[in-house]
């Protein structure tokens, strides 16, 4: 087993891997310094100003980074980035990380910085991720446990999440959604033929262009845009109001409650607090609940 190790100085070390085709692990220790392993000397070798450089490499590769507690500005740990390599990556208990171009599997153990995630083609499972989360065209995308800071999601397959303490931001997704918890917003767009299921936000809802979606509870506001297909009755509640923009030809019948009025260009004539509103031959079930207004938009009225 060959091993090489450098000595850091500072508090936020680097270690970046490219091109390199074997299985990458990452993991830390209490040492101010980086050390790599591997089955023979890397020739691919550059460290500068606290940043080791791991490149060109045909085999697997182990990695020994810092990980020191310490009080405020002492804190250390280190920041990983990969591109364009092969194989399985894992990665545990590092600052940030950033994974992008490879081809292969990304495992993510108790990340305390934020992540960023950029065409993986065997998708990424992780646990909790101390900041925010980016994760563009990823097959799959789990997360076991929270998310501490916001979550963004484009044109990815599958995406499962448990907890996000800031806001959810999902375009072009596939197959499925799915967040138990969202601390801030949501925004979730362009997903004609996706099933979704967001249950709970604690800020504002806007959701446009989805497949099938499931109940929704918001603290704030809600608008919704386009189809919304079911397996059975589907409910929204806000804290705010809701406005719904109507499909071209839509086919629900919309069961409306709320503590203002009931009004909009899809509404034939405007109510208080309650009403049921059908459209087309009725055929999905919706029911609206809103502390404040709801608006009904859309070229038709009901009838």
């Amino acid at each position: 087993m060959w091993q090489q190790a450098f000595s850091i100085q500072g508090h936020k070390p680097r270690i970046v891997f490219s091109t390199i085709e074997g299985n990458i692990a990452v993991r830390t220790w209490e040492k101010k310094e980086i050390m790599v392993e591997a089955a023979e000397p890397i020739q691919g070798l550059r460290f500068e100003a606290d940043t080791l450089f791991v490149s060109h490499y045909r085999s697997d590769v182990t990695a020994w980074v810092p990980r020191i507690k310490g009080l405020l500005f002492n804190y250390t740990n280190t920041q990983v980035t990969v591109e364009r390599s092969t194989g399985t990556v894992s990665i545990e208990r590092t600052g940030s990380v950033d994974i992008r171009n490879h081809t292969g599997r990304g495992f993510l153990d108790r990340i305390e910085g934020s992540v960023h995630l950029f065409q993986i083609s065997d998708g990424v499972e992780s646990t909790s991720i101390g900041g925010s989360l980016e994760a563009f065209e990823l097959p799959s995308l789990r997360v076991l446990g929270s998310v501490g800071g916001s979550t963004t999601t484009r044109q990815c397959g599958q995406v499962a999440l448990e907890n996000i303490g800031g806001s959810l931001t999902a375009t072009g997704i596939g197959d499925m959604l799915s967040c138990e918890n969202v601390g801030g917003s949501i925004h979730i767009q362009d997903s004609p033929r996706a099933v979704i299921n967001t249950p709970r936000a604690g800020g504002s809802a806007t959701i446009e262009q989805v497949g099938t979606i499931r109940s929704v509870h918001v603290g704030g506001s809600l608008t919704l845009a386009g189809n919304i297909t079911n397996e059975g009755p589907t409910s929204f509640f806000a804290g705010g109001s809701i406005t719904y923009l109507l499909p071209a030809n839509p086919h629900m019948t919309i069961q409306a409650y709320c503590g203002g009025n009931i009004r909009g260009s899809a509404v034939a004539q405007s109510r208080n607090n309650a009403a049921t509103l059908i459209y087309g031959e009725g055929s999905n079930m919706l029911t609206l609940h809103a502390g404040g207004s709801i608006t009904i938009h859309g070229n038709q009225v009901n009838r």
